[in-house]
């Protein structure tokens, strides 16, 4: 069973949404794109339509400052702990809406784009939703990179809501978990607690996200990705954490378009690689070091 994707609200209807929604930001040294994230959630949001947590973790730099400065309806919530997992927690005790968008802080989406998911669970189409993706690729990104891109968000898997940086959790949906466990890979872990008539992605809602600016950077974050994945099975070995996947659909999609077969060796060898990277780290007995791509997050500032 796949993934459903539902059309999103038209404006008057999305316009009609009365929940309050609470989106929690969990940000670590995020100074150079925190204003941006949070400049396109308020755009066009009444201050009774939402409250926005930034939750800062261990940050060293100016994000708590510059996230203050918005005012209402941010706020801002501190820990000393640099983890994730530490900031979504600290975020959702502060929170005071049952309905509950995470966002990661390098990612854009539009408050309208916030409305029309909104809509979606309200209507009871699923407990957990997801934006479509764009991936903003610049002026920065190498060829091997766009490459690499091009074929995986073409992937039927890849084009259900996964790596959007964004989900919702409906009140009831909300409640299938407590607090998050200490996992690198938050976003699987939600995902994988809800079958896949339960997860919607909604067509005319977008997130935005930019991809690593060299393949340095991709193989990093791909990296983690797979890490996570390999955490996850350690943790909950009975849990589904993906989605199984013909490799004949996967075959036959790809041969429809003679671009993306010069793509994919640069696919295949990002695949390989990081695939024994996550592997070699996983036996490793020293603590992952986390590896974020903070090539992202230059020249963000505007």
């Amino acid at each position: 069973m796949q993934q459903r994707t539902v059309q999103g609200a038209d404006t008057k209807s999305a316009n009609k949404v009365q929940a309050m929604i609470s989106v929690i930001v969990p940000a670590h040294n995020e100074e150079t794109v925190i204003a941006h994230c949070l400049e396109s959630l308020l755009d066009g949001a009444q201050p009774s339509e939402l409250e926005i947590i930034v939750s800062c973790n261990g940050c060293t730099d100016d994000t708590a400052k510059i996230a203050r400065g918005f005012g209402a309806p941010v706020r801002v919530v501190e820990t000393d702990i640099a983890s994730k997992i530490v900031a979504l927690n600290a975020g959702d005790e502060a929170a005071g809406s049952e309905l509950r968008f995470y966002i990661d802080a390098d990612v854009v989406i539009g408050f309208d784009s916030i409305r029309q998911m909104v809509a979606a669970l309200e209507r009871g189409d699923g407990l957990v939703a997801y934006p479509e993706l764009r991936m903003d690729f610049g002026n920065a990104t190498t060829w091997l990179v766009w490459a690499y891109y091009k074929v995986w968000t073409q992937l039927p898997y890849n084009r259900t809501g996964v790596g959007t940086g964004v989900y919702a959790l409906s009140p009831e949906g909300r409640t299938r978990f407590g607090a998050f466990p200490e996992v690198i890979a938050d976003d699987a872990f939600v995902r994988a607690l809800f079958q896949a008539d339960e997860r919607i992605r909604v067509k005319g809602a977008y997130s935005t996200v930019k991809p690593p600016a060299n393949l340095r950077s991709l193989i990093k974050t791909k990296t983690r990705s797979r890490l996570g994945g390999y955490q996850l099975r350690d943790k909950f070995p009975d849990m589904r954490v993906l989605d199984a996947k013909s490799f004949r659909e996967i075959l036959g999609f790809l041969m429809k378009s003679p671009l993306l077969w010069l793509c994919m060796p640069v696919y295949v060898f990002v695949n390989w690689f990081t695939r024994l990277r996550a592997r070699k780290q996983h036996k490793s007995v020293k603590p992952f070091h986390w590896e974020r791509d903070e090539s992202t997050r230059i020249n963000r500032v505007d």
